[in-house]
């Protein structure tokens, strides 16, 4: 007669502690995904917010041939979120006795340490003396920065103009977006 092999009896108690593990580690997954992303997308929304502000800035000047301080201007831009306030200055600096510079900076202030603060910049050189504007200063141009940390952002950055106005650069602190 042939020996009869047994068939190993699977113990319940391993399975469970298993199946008990796989359980705690998939609800911790689907816990601990969903708030990073949210932070990923809370991240990418303010920065697609500032960039929303600076062409909504660029359109306006296009119209008015002036800046503005409101943040919407058409674009559905809360003021503030859960995560973000976002403000919008714009000034005028006389640079020469016949050329202005006229600019609007757009920022968002993070609440939570851990959040990226954004900073767009939009400006253009305007004639003081002529009523029409040149198809140069017809152009707005934009410059988009970031920070790494929740630096403060409730005083408008100083930004550095070369000596045409014609480029910008990120304020200290902060690295230029593409």
């Amino acid at each position: 007669m042939a020996s009869e092999t047994k068939k190993p009896v699977p113990n319940k108690r391993l399975i469970f502690i298993i199946f008990f593990i796989f359980f705690v580690v998939l609800i911790h997954e689907l816990v601990a995904i969903p708030s990073f992303f949210n932070r990923l997308d809370e991240s990418r929304q303010a920065k697609y917010y500032i960039g929303a502000m600076n062409r909504a800035q660029q359109q306006y000047f296009i119209e008015k041939a002036t800046f503005t301080n409101s943040i919407n201007l058409g674009a559905g831009i809360p003021l503030e979120t859960d995560r973000y306030k976002y403000y919008s200055r714009s000034e005028k600096k006389i640079i020469t006795p016949d050329y202005e510079i006229l600019m609007v900076s757009n920022f968002s202030v993070a609440k939570k340490d851990n959040l990226q603060n954004y900073y767009g910049l939009v400006w253009a050189t305007k004639s003081r003396t002529k009523k029409n504007l040149t198809k140069d200063e017809q152009l707005a141009k934009v410059i988009h920065c970031k920070t790494s940390s929740n630096m403060n952002l409730t005083i408008i950055p100083k930004v550095e103009f070369s000596k045409d106005f014609k480029e910008a650069s990120c304020p200290k602190g902060m690295e230029r977006m593409q």
